[in-house]
């Protein structure tokens, strides 16, 4: 391999970052007639140009070409070499390509890193003022570090799910600035309730009495309205089948609907099982 080829290596990386796939091949054609030594492959970049390119190269003409050129070195060494000597060319070659792909991906997660800290430092102040606004409006001194210490253990709690800790702050903030909730701010002001119990707090044990109260009565009704039935009047019979859960158990009732209507009766079907209710005509059900 001529000197003049070695540099070879430093023209595919400036085409590689430009994107021009068609010069990058026409440069890879003259490297498989060369004679690459293995003094040469330590010496040289090339094998990690060719890492580079055959791991971050969208075009699948030149990954073949850089695929084939490694292939062929890997070949020719451990023909002529011992079996150390062949180690010796893969491990130059596997450790030339682990410190491109190495290096760059390790200043890639150090960038990342630095700029999630700062986005998450600015969300973490403005739930600070938030939560200060809501905590006290008229913004006495005392409050900002009360407001904080309850970011503080609110961001402990979610620290690993930024949209639940969003949405704690949020919920935190409502019903602090609810007025059927003002005992929240009268305990936190008063020192009565520790930031970290109302950090840990859930939406239900932060409610008031009036909203508990009406928690529960809203509980009690949807539990009615689920309820099964129970001592259902009728006949039973097990001619009928349910169209809901395909059960037999069913019972029979009449109903008088007065002497404006005909028939004066109407004909009712209960299932015992679900509670599913039809009537007779045509069987359809409520």
């Amino acid at each position: 391999m001529k000197p003049e080829d070695v540099l070879f290596c430093r023209q595919l990386e400036k085409l590689h970052e430009d994107c021009d796939y068609g010069d990058i091949v026409s440069l890879l054609s003259p490297l498989a007639t060369c004679h690459v030594t293995l003094e040469q492959l330590q010496d040289t970049d090339i094998g990690r140009v060719l890492h580079r390119l055959v791991r971050s190269c969208p075009n699948t003409g030149v990954q073949r070409h850089a695929k084939a050129l490694l292939s062929c070195w890997r070949k020719r060494h451990t023909q002529r070499l011992k079996l150390r000597s062949s180690d010796d060319v893969t491990s130059c070659l596997v450790h030339a390509g682990s410190e491109s792909t190495g290096g760059a991906d390790e200043e890639a997660l150090q960038k990342q890193d630095s700029t999630s800290e700062t986005h998450t430092s600015a969300i973490r102040e403005k739930c600070v003022e938030l939560l200060a606004s809501a905590v006290d409006p008229e913004g006495s001194e005392e409050n900002p570090t009360l407001a904080r210490n309850i970011e503080s253990h609110v961001y402990s709690l979610h620290k690993s799910n930024v949209t639940r800790y969003k949405s704690c702050v949020r919920s935190k903030v409502a019903n602090l600035r609810n007025p059927k909730c003002a005992h929240l701010r009268r305990t936190l002001l008063a020192g009565t309730l520790a930031p970290e119990a109302f950090a840990a707090m859930s939406a239900a044990e932060m409610a008031g009495p009036e909203l508990r109260r009406l928690r529960d009565v809203y509980t009690a009704e949807a539990i009615d309205e689920h309820q099964l039935p129970r001592g259902v009047e009728g006949t039973p019979t097990r001619r009928l089948r349910c169209r809901r859960c395909r059960g037999a158990d069913c019972r029979v009732s009449q109903v008088s609907r007065g002497t404006l209507f005909l028939p004066d009766a109407m004909t009712f079907v209960t299932c015992s099982a679900c509670g599913q209710q039809w009537y007779q005509s045509g069987w359809v059900c409520f």
